[in-house]
């Protein structure tokens, strides 16, 4: 509607200066003498330009879009260049160029900060440059660059919109992460290869006679005194990770500063290479069962990019299915966003002899722990439960502290 209206309006200006030339000059030819001829004359360059302007097509511009990157993370800065070509070499006096953006960013920046004045006037080629600085996290998508020209006397206006869609994406950002409790060896409590596979830790995958050098641990007694020789259990340590992270998408309080610890988690413990699935709970779950390679990282990191918080489900439902799920998992760290008495008991009844549990509880501004909180967390410490509450003061620092 508003294009018909438009382009109704441009007609009718064309009309009136039409009527307005047609008027002069009758005026100048009927009644002669310098004075009405210096009207007509004077007006004529005026009226001629506009009905240049009517006929001009700005629809014959050729735009295009350009990034500095094709992906950022959150708090990066976008450099954009907005580049019009055209073939003829019509006059324009001004032009305004307005890279329209998606409606989750323009409520973000100010209204002009995609928007350019540039004064052309016979040039084939133009540019304008913007930036936005503080990107947020998310997929961002631009499709429209709109147009805007009129004559010096401001009878006509005409504008045009060109289609083109630029995607990117705006990683989560990460910070370092001192990770120095969790590298303890479970079986001796000294430091190790940060996650080391153990074989008691691992599934089993069947039975095998015994062999020198294995271990009294892993001798299957019943099998054995079954078939009166020495068997042992064989263990097939590609089914079990040694640690999940279980990111609570479901609650908003806090959401970006956990997106921020999950994702810098995965970051890290892909570059020590450690065995380290991925699980999380909201609208758009996902899992990876092993980070084993950049893909799987990069599929993890693009999740994050996008999620966004869902009220809808109950974390502590979604995540008994995930403890059942990962059973054989010997570490979990769970990042979620508060923690109540029917969370940690959810936790204490999932506890097994062999399994850790790490709870983040990532608050948000200077919002401190509630008495509830305080109770809750005391009871999961007391089942040798790790918590440790982030503030976002701490993340600015640009670490994360993770050990005890």
């Amino acid at each position: 509607m508003k294009k018909i209206f438009q382009s109704f309006k441009v007609v009718f200006v064309a009309f009136l200066v039409g009527v307005a030339f047609v008027a002069t000059f009758s005026y100048a030819m009927f009644q002669g003498g310098f004075v009405s001829w210096f009207l007509f004359y004077s007006f004529l360059p005026f009226l001629l330009y506009v009905l240049g302007l009517f006929i001009y097509p700005l629809s014959g511009f050729e735009v295009t879009r350009h990034m500095n990157q094709t992906s950022y993370q959150a708090g990066d800065s976008l450099h954009c260049t907005i580049t019009l070509r055209r073939r003829t070499r019509f006059p324009l006096f001004f032009l305004i160029v307005e890279d329209i953006l998606p409606a989750h960013l323009s409520n973000r920046y100010e209204q002009h900060i995609s928007k350019r004045m540039v004064y052309p006037l016979f040039k084939r080629e133009i540019s304008i440059e913007y930036t936005l600085e503080h990107l947020p996290r998310g997929e961002h998508s631009f499709s429209e660059v709109r147009i805007y020209t009129s004559d010096l006397l401001g009878l006509l206006n005409k504008e045009a919109y060109f289609s083109g869609r630029t995607q990117f994406l705006v990683y989560p950002h990460m910070v370092k992460v001192r990770n120095h409790s969790l590298m303890m060896d479970f079986e001796t409590g000294g430091l190790s290869t940060p996650f080391r596979v153990h074989r008691e830790n691992a599934l089993v995958s069947g039975t095998r006679e015994y062999e020198p050098g294995d271990r009294v641990s892993w001798i299957d007694w019943k099998s054995s005194a079954k078939k009166n020789t020495l068997i042992s259990k064989e263990y097939d340590s590609q089914q079990s990770n040694q640690m999940v992270v279980v990111f609570d998408g479901i609650r908003e309080g806090g959401f970006e500063n956990r997106v921020i610890t999950a994702a810098s988690l995965m970051n890290a413990y892909r570059k020590e290479n450690s065995q380290i699935g991925f699980v999380s709970i909201g609208y758009q779950d996902e899992a990876v069962r092993s980070i084993q390679s950049d893909h799987d990282l990069y599929n993890v990191l693009y999740h994050l990019a996008k999620v966004q918080p869902d009220p809808s489900k109950t974390f502590v439902n979604e995540l008994s299915a995930a403890f059942l799920r990962y059973r054989d998992v010997p570490i979990f760290m769970v990042v979620t966003y508060s923690v109540d008495q029917t969370l940690s008991r959810l936790i204490q009844t999932m506890l097994r002899p062999s399994m850790h549990v790490w709870v983040l509880v990532v608050k948000e501004g200077s919002e401190r722990l509630e008495a509830e909180e305080v109770s809750a967390i005391y009871s999961l410490e007391k089942r040798n439960c790790v918590v440790k509450v982030i503030y976002p003061e701490e993340l600015s620092k640009g670490f994360l502290e993770v050990g005890k």
